[in-house]
């Protein structure tokens, strides 16, 4: 059987990785391409890599929008939750738990120009097509396992959907997004993470996420999840039905 990737004009699809990477192709491309990348690593290691300039280029500061500001604000001033029976078989009781609080939030950072608007953050590219076993989900295991780890529980008011976000201690991130409700194809989910005084964009996660790798390149307070206009936003991310949740 040939790759996937021989069905395809090998120049017109390295053509689109860019704009993939950015997230600015339309559905058919977008199917397109996953095929194309499903079966050519040196592909993938290109979106990787524009990915990785995206996120470079994403700290403009900007105003946040004052409806997210105060349910951020909300939240991390709020104590952190008891551990669960499965949190506490990996999080021993005198296990020491970071407590960054903060009284403001000054600004959104974003992406500058073309390639902020995207903002994706170096997400790892991982074949979830291996053997037997998913990669992903062994990785989220380990994080899990280790004390380490800084965990997120993002909720939404009005909603009792739980996302679980996970943070190893070198900064690989995991965010367990499949119990959000799906979007329509106009529509994406957009992380956002807290740092010091700044919020900032990092990653479009689509209409659909499952279980999404990010990176966290610097200490992160929080988490947020809005619901964007495809494509995401430099700024002014969208208050409502937002997911929040403290890292601790």
């Amino acid at each position: 059987m040939s790759d996937l990737s021989d069905r395809y004009d090998s120049t017109e699809m390295d053509e689109l990785l860019g704009a993939y990477a950015l997230d600015a192709v339309d559905p058919d491309e977008r199917r397109r391409v996953d095929d194309y990348l499903a079966g050519n690593p040196r592909a993938m290691a290109e979106v990787q890599q524009h990915r990785e300039v995206a996120t470079m280029l994403a700290y403009t500061g900007m105003d946040a929008p004052e409806g997210l500001w105060d349910r951020i604000v909300s939240t991390i001033e709020e104590p952190a939750p008891a551990p669960g029976p499965e949190l506490a078989k990996v999080l021993p009781i005198d296990s020491p738990r970071r407590s960054t609080r903060m009284a403001s939030f000054g600004k959104w950072v974003a992406a500058t120009a073309a390639a902020a608007l995207l903002a994706v953050v170096a997400i790892s590219v991982i074949d979830r097509n291996d053997g037997s076993s998913d990669p992903l989900q062994l990785a989220v295991e380990a994080a899990r396992a280790d004390r380490d780890t800084r965990i997120a529980v993002l909720t939404a008011e009005g909603s009792t959907l739980e996302i679980e976000a996970v943070i190893d201690e070198n900064g690989r991130g995991f965010l367990v997004a499949d119990a959000l409700p799906q979007l329509s194809r106009d529509q994406t989910y957009q992380l956002w993470g807290v740092v010091g005084d700044d919020v900032i964009s990092i990653g479009i996660l689509g209409p659909n996420p499952e279980l999404e790798p990010f990176t966290a390149r610097v200490d992160l307070a929080a988490l947020a999840i809005t619901i964007e206009p495809a494509g995401g936003v430099v700024s002014n991310g969208n208050p409502d039905g937002a997911y929040v949740g403290t890292l601790t």
